[in-house]
């Protein structure tokens, strides 16, 4: 079956909807629910104690979360895993890659593809 990561802030995002932090986990439980007999996700929710002293500014924070969930879960299947961001960049900061259009507009822009590799093999600007 084919496993997928999705990663949030739980306690972000019930602030931003106005809602409480279990009725969000309730909504994602049961959209986990729901999609069981195609898809395994798992929930990486940056709001778990275990990411409390860490700075939920900083998308190098969310990328190493990431990066160590995949790793410490050995999930197999290679590159081919879904990643459901839920959020946009003020609940998972999204990191800032040398823009395509060089010297059209902004030298940087937001992206959030660079969460889809693990190790970095995308450049994230500091």
């Amino acid at each position: 079956m084919l496993t997928g990561f999705i990663l949030t802030d739980t306690k972000r995002l019930s602030s931003l909807l106005a809602t409480t932090q279990y009725d969000v986990i309730n909504v994602l439980s049961s959209y986990i629910t729901s999609c069981a007999s195609y898809i395994n996700w798992q929930l990486i929710d940056a709001a778990d104690p275990m990411y409390d002293n860490m700075d939920k500014s900083d998308c190098h924070t969310y990328y190493s979360i990431l990066n160590d969930y995949y790793y410490g879960v050995g999930v197999s299947g290679g590159y081919n895993i879904p990643l459901f961001i839920i959020g946009g960049d003020d609940i998972i900061p999204m990191p800032a890659i040398t823009s395509p259009l060089s010297g059209v507009g902004s030298e940087y822009i937001g992206a959030d593809m660079v969460y889809a590799w693990p190790n970095s093999e995308i450049g994230m600007m500091d």
